[in-house]
């Protein structure tokens, strides 16, 4: 489950009460983002980071914080059963599909 932030109210979280779309907010994992294609086309990608991600600040878009079911995403990770480089901590190819994501806008 996915909750959007706002630049008025803070995105409530279990131990964070920080504004999810304010700079520094790519210092806890778990945020939901949009940044341009790897291959420089003209698409966007979303993510969902499993790090902190401070290079990302203001170069990306964060549109929102997991508030749940991070643990799942992890565990997959941790067990292998989604192979993904280690470097960049994302899936390889296209072995990761979310087919929900539920958005809450406060």
């Amino acid at each position: 489950m996915l909750k959007l932030g706002s630049n008025q109210r803070p995105l409530e979280q279990e131990n964070a009460n920080q504004n999810c779309c304010n700079s520094g907010d790519r210092q806890l994992s778990g945020v939901l983002g949009m940044c341009p294609c790897a291959t420089g086309g003209t698409g966007t990608q979303f993510y969902v980071s499993l790090k902190p991600l401070a290079a990302f600040d203001k170069k990306f878009v964060a549109i929102g914080r997991s508030v749940m079911g991070m643990n799942a995403l992890l565990l997959l990770l941790q067990r292998q059963l989604v192979p993904f480089d280690a470097n960049t901590q994302r899936p390889a190819g296209d072995a990761l599909f979310i087919k929900k994501i539920d958005v809450f806008i406060d």
